[in-house]
């Protein structure tokens, strides 16, 4: 309820109600300037009899003043149209809208894999398909509000906000947002959904596999030359949920820095008193995740890692992630390779209730993009997923398990393989 309200408020907040009332006020002044301009024109014309006439008659001076006052109409029609004109094309830039869409058939040898997206043993496009729209509307010159709307097949393309944000930029260097974001985890964290911006199908699930993806909140960014280097610090705060779990707090700092064909990233952040369908667990998580990241045009090479550090009162395990992806451009084609492991080790089993609880899994990752234009990307790719030792690795949702009880000793013994091939579009 507390997003639908955000989301609410937001789209019923100053820029719609501007952007409304500025078309209203756009088409009543339209249709004044249609009457004035008529009237106008009745009366140039009216003038320009007279004026005829008078110049037949004679060359004086009420001549002169007539041909006078039809230069001055003629002139004041001109920039009453030009001014409207001007504010039309001024509302125009106020507004984008920009789209994505991924579609995607997937397909996994082993039933209950569901990679947390509905992947079942036969081709489905539902887990990896998605549309969304992006509104920017530019307030003022220091004001703008971002709306994201998307539609996921693994929700049954049920519409959520992922963004519903106002920001202000207080100088070229920070700005303050307040609203609905995502939360800044990782390499990828603000383009997650659009899948043309990076080269899998889905990034790593190894890491990529969170149970909180966006808050409510505030956050501040600061962007400053270091040198060579372009470099953003971001610090947040807020709240996040889920259908099963909510956290009361969600906080963190983010460090990138840019130069040239490089990217590096860290982050560090904290999630506290978590509650689990309702009842409050009085323990909270840290999470850190690193990464960097070079793309040249011709060759891709990422390397991302991250750790979950949880207290010992919470019912489910931390774990250390790992993922590396190395890809080269020839022409129009990409092909590239991800290795990826998760596990568990024993700071983080203290706790564990049973061996299922814990995580062990590795990947190998080959794929193969071509960029059809700079709008469409078409990916196949396969993903061997093992060495699960005796775990569920981070791969299946736990109810899975029921269905399948021997869904452990299927992984332990030939792993998983997932196929998945698709296109992503950008407009």
């Amino acid at each position: 309820m507390k997003k639908k309200l955000i989301t609410l408020a937001i789209l019923s907040s100053l820029p719609w109600q501007a952007a409304t009332a500025d078309q209203n006020d756009i088409l009543q002044r339209l249709e004044q300037l249609e009457r004035k301009s008529a009237q106008d024109q009745k009366t140039i014309s009216e003038l320009t009899s007279k004026l005829n006439a008078l110049s037949q008659q004679s060359s004086g001076s009420d001549s002169v003043k007539l041909e006078q006052r039809l230069v001055k109409l003629e002139k004041k029609t001109q920039r009453q149209a030009k001014s409207l004109k001007r504010k039309i094309e001024s509302q125009k830039d106020r507004l984008s809208i920009k789209g994505f869409a991924s579609v995607y058939a997937t397909k996994a040898n082993v039933k209950g894999v569901t990679l947390e997206a509905g992947v079942d043993t036969h081709w489905d496009f539902s887990p990896d398909t998605i549309a969304g729209l992006q509104f920017d509307y530019k307030v003022s010159d220091s004001i703008d509000a971002v709306i994201q709307l998307t539609a996921k097949g693994k929700n049954d393309f049920d519409m959520d906000a992922e963004w519903a944000f106002l920001r202000f930029n207080v100088s070229d260097n920070l700005a303050l947002r307040g609203g609905r974001m995502r939360l800044p985890w990782y390499m990828y964290s603000e383009s997650i959904e659009v899948g043309y911006a990076y080269p899998w199908v889905r990034p790593p699930a190894e890491v990529y596999v969170t149970s909180f993806t966006t808050y409510e909140g505030v956050d501040a960014t600061y962007s400053h030359p270091i040198g060579s280097w372009i470099t953003d610090t971001q610090i947040y705060y807020g709240t996040a949920g889920t259908n099963v779990a909510d956290a009361e707090a969600v906080s963190g700092i983010a460090f990138t820095a840019e130069k040239e064909s490089l990217t590096l990233r860290a982050s560090y952040n904290q999630i506290d008193t978590i509650s689990i369908t309702g009842f409050p667990l009085s323990d909270d998580i840290d999470y850190y995740s690193a990464s960097a990241r070079y793309d040249n045009g011709k060759w891709f090479a990422m390397l991302e890692g991250a750790e979950a550090d949880i207290g010992k009162k919470l019912p489910f395990l931390g774990n250390i992630a790992m993922s590396g992806t190395l890809g080269y451009q020839f022409e129009k084609w990409m092909p590239y390779m991800s290795l990826s492991k998760t596990y568990s080790d024993a700071s983080h089993e203290s706790n564990a209730v049973s061996p299922v609880q814990k995580v062990s899994m590795e990947s190998i990752t080959l794929g193969m993009r071509y960029n059809l234009n700079n709008q469409v990307s078409l990916k196949a790719e396969i993903a061997d997923y093992d060495n699960f030792d005796g775990t569920l690795g981070n791969t299946v949702i736990g109810t899975e398990l029921a269905l399948n009880p021997n869904l452990v000793n299927e992984l332990d013994k030939d792993g998983v393989h997932v196929l998945s091939v698709g296109f992503d579009a950008v407009f």
